[in-house]
């Protein structure tokens, strides 16, 4: 009886986990939970783009965009040059099926090259409706820089749109960061730059909140890149932690950090936006 009992008892647990096995494979799959729709345009930012053409280990662009969607969605990506925003340089357009990525490097486009044979721009990404959100990253093989972020909700009709005039955003430029700070500056605007007037204001302070000075920033492009260092005045340097406030003239865009230390490593990061200056 002892024995028989031994057998009986191991014999009922399989049995048991057998039953129990068999119905977690035919319960029906859980549901995922729908994405927060802050996260979702039907109109998205590559805010700059930047591919060195000299040399096959240069800088490149990359960036993906995806179908949030249970169903197929039109896109159209148009690649513009940093001061010609009347007509893109390059378009395509593709279909992403349901939950579909695609991902692109700008160094197998034919964008149109500067003199110094190095490519840029933005590029603005269109859906037929709001269910697409991606990512970009600026990479640079030759020092083992990457740095990346969401590509940008630039959709007029999104009640989350990103595009703002006031920025402030913190700069390195000091200790290990020895690279400085890189500023990422895309100005909303169906004109060119010329340059005789200020694409941007900004106020430099230090961590303690002091204002250090105040300058005027001159570009005669919609789409750049500008250094702390290059932000610094005739008797005046960017401290070496701190923030920058930028008010962009007369119009929206976006403003982007990448932090750079040691020769090897680098981070990208954005700041605080709003449509009015700060308080202060």
């Amino acid at each position: 009886m002892t024995w028989r009992a031994l057998i009986l008892v191991p014999a009922l647990l399989i049995a048991t986990a057998a039953i129990t096995l068999a119905v977690a494979v035919a319960a029906p799959p859980r549901a995922l939970p729908a994405p927060k729709t802050d996260t979702l345009a039907a109109r998205l930012l590559l805010p700059y783009f930047e591919v060195d053409f000299t040399s096959p280990q240069g800088r490149t662009t990359l960036f993906a965009v995806r179908n949030d969607d249970d169903a197929p969605v039109a896109v159209t990506i148009d690649y513009f040059e940093a001061n010609r925003p009347a007509v893109p340089q390059l378009s395509e357009s593709l279909t992403l099926g349901p939950k579909q990525v695609v991902t692109t490097n700008v160094r197998a486009k034919n964008v149109i090259r500067d003199d110094d044979d190095v490519a840029r721009g933005y590029a603005v990404i269109r859906a037929d409706r709001p269910t697409i959100q991606g990512d970009y990253f600026q990479l640079d093989d030759a020092n083992d820089f990457a740095a990346g972020d969401r590509l940008v909700n630039a959709d007029p009709d999104s009640p989350h749109n990103e595009l703002c005039r006031f920025y402030t955003i913190r700069s390195f430029n000091g200790g290990p960061f020895d690279g400085g700070t890189t500023f990422t500056i895309w100005l909303e605007s169906d004109v060119p730059a010329t340059g005789a007037a200020p694409v941007a204001f900004y106020t430099v302070y230090n961590e303690a909140g002091d204002a250090i000075f105040s300058g005027q920033l001159f570009r005669d492009a919609l789409a750049f890149r500008v250094s702390s260092t290059d932000l610094g005045l005739l008797g005046f340097e960017v401290p070496p932690f701190g923030a920058i406030e930028f008010e962009l003239n007369q119009t929206t865009g976006h403003v982007w950090a990448q932090m750079s230390a040691l020769g090897r490593f680098s981070v990208g990061l954005g700041g605080s936006c709003g449509d009015e200056a700060p308080a202060g």
